[in-house]
């Protein structure tokens, strides 16, 4: 049987007391009033998320999630989750985002693509979850859709074909794009300008790239492991390392400085990387 805290009981019942105070204030409104009571109550969601009142903001979206009414036919029903449902959820991942609360920021992407396959919002906002997660191939397998559905083909980046390139690629990029929310809340989710795109483009090649450098280290952590001492006086992996360029990996915060001497699989939790998949396979 399932354990229940008492925590998880007390948020329940206020949830409960919480949506019967909205069902007794929209009573006797319409299909339409109740719709514009949740789009409006979803701009002061907005408004709220804007000045960075991020439980506030919460507080809000949750009332128009409470208060949905799906009216009785499918015309009504796919209003509301144009208007209010998907655009509510996605805010609500953004919510998550911020406030590092990532496994719940997966859990409402994956309801939001359930309801639209091909939400851009949804798909970048789960791949950051991956990321900070430290499930680095789901994270870029996202990136990678998000690419594809905004320009029709996967990405083609440096970082990809050459991890080395890609650490003089992010040495040169401008952090100011690292910010993982865009404050915009437009139907369909694409950038519809040249501007945004690029904008948009910028975040995505930035994480494509920094996965690129956490797998090219990951990589050299397998061979050091395995290989033997060297003798030849040649650089050692930590020398290679202590050269890198700082980066912004969530995947090597508190790790210590023992975490080579480890299994790479006990640090990160991406997949294995092609130098243990050909091991594997030779062992086998």
């Amino acid at each position: 049987m399932e354990q229940v805290s008492l925590p998880d009981v007390c948020a329940e019942a206020a949830q409960a007391e919480r949506q019967q105070q909205i069902l007794n204030l929209l009573s006797g409104k319409t299909w339409q009033e109740k719709l514009q009571w949740g789009l409006d109550t979803k701009n002061t969601g907005n408004s709220l998320y804007q000045q960075r009142r991020i439980n506030d903001a919460i507080t809000a979206y949750q009332d128009c999630l409470l208060a949905l009414d799906f009216g009785t036919t499918v015309q009504e029903q796919e209003t509301v989750q144009v208007q209010l449902q998907i655009p509510v959820v996605l805010n609500l991942a953004a919510c998550m985002l911020t406030t590092k609360a990532y496994e719940r920021c997966k859990a409402l992407c994956n309801v939001a693509l359930q309801l639209d396959p091909n939400s851009l919002k949804a798909l970048f906002r789960r791949g950051m979850s991956y990321y900070h997660l430290g499930e680095l191939d789901a994270a870029k397998a996202d990136f990678r859709q998000c690419h594809i559905l905004c320009y029709g083909v996967p990405p083609r980046t440096a970082a990809e074909e050459d991890p080395e390139e890609a650490l003089k690629l992010l040495a040169t990029k401008s952090t100011s794009f690292r910010s993982a929310n865009s404050m915009k809340d437009s139907a369909a989710g694409i950038p519809l300008s040249p501007e945004d795109l690029e904008k948009f483009m910028k975040k995505l090649n930035y994480y494509l790239h920094s996965i690129a450098i956490q797998e090219e280290r990951y990589t050299k952590a397998c061979q050091n492991m395995f290989k033997q001492p060297s003798t030849g006086g040649e650089p050692t992996l930590q020398k290679e390392e202590s050269l890198l360029p700082p980066v912004e990996p969530p995947l090597e915060r508190g790790v210590s400085s023992t975490a080579f001497q480890m299994s790479p699989l006990a640090i990160f939790k991406c997949s294995r990387c092609n130098f243990c998949a050909r091991r594997a396979e030779k062992n086998s």
